[in-house]
């Protein structure tokens, strides 16, 4: 009798740090959903980016989020740069100033270290990436960004460029 009201106290607390623990990670989930949905939508109206892929580091709490963009129109270095910089400022800009997110995140300010996105630039008619000299993907990672082609038939794609962010910032800032 003694052993079974034990197991239940035992049963009983699990159960509660469980429900406890569930409910703190949906909190961030979902306040970094909010914030990633924005950006989403800012990156699509502005930018003329879609969705294709979300990830990232959130298990306690938010190290890093991962998106995959795709662009269905042929770009150049220069236009990969602009898309790719202009992205990672929108989400730059809306996860720093998200005041209710920030206790969820690992770190505070967000800076490019902390965000994984890639444009990939596809063709829409045919599904496959933009023959060279086009760039096919541009991803910024680790606070590089990082540009390559894709050689067709077997579509693996070749790195042709890396630059830290800052130089591509300053890149970006000569052209305008």
């Amino acid at each position: 009798m003694k052993s079974k009201f034990i197991t239940s106290i035992l049963a009983s607390v699990f159960l509660l740090i469980g429900f406890l623990t569930k409910n703190t990670d949906n909190a961030h989930y979902k306040r970094i959903d909010s914030i990633c949905a924005k950006i989403e939508k800012q990156c699509a109206k502005d930018l003329n980016l879609s969705v294709f892929g979300r990830g990232g580091s959130m298990v306690y709490n938010v190290k890093s989020i991962d998106r995959v963009f795709a662009y269905y129109e042929s770009i150049d270095i220069e236009q990969a740069r602009s898309n790719a910089i202009k992205c990672a400022k929108i989400f730059l800009k809306e996860i720093n100033q998200d005041k209710k997110g920030r206790p969820f995140l690992n770190q505070y300010p967000f800076t490019p270290q902390n965000i994984k996105l890639q444009i990939t630039s596809i063709n829409s008619e045919t599904k496959e990436h933009f023959a060279p000299p086009a760039i096919a993907l541009v991803a910024i990672e680790g606070g590089h960004v990082k540009y390559y082609t894709s050689y067709h038939p077997d579509a693996q794609l070749k790195l042709i460029k890396k630059e830290t962010f800052e130089e591509a910032c300053a890149l970006l800032d000569e052209g305008q």
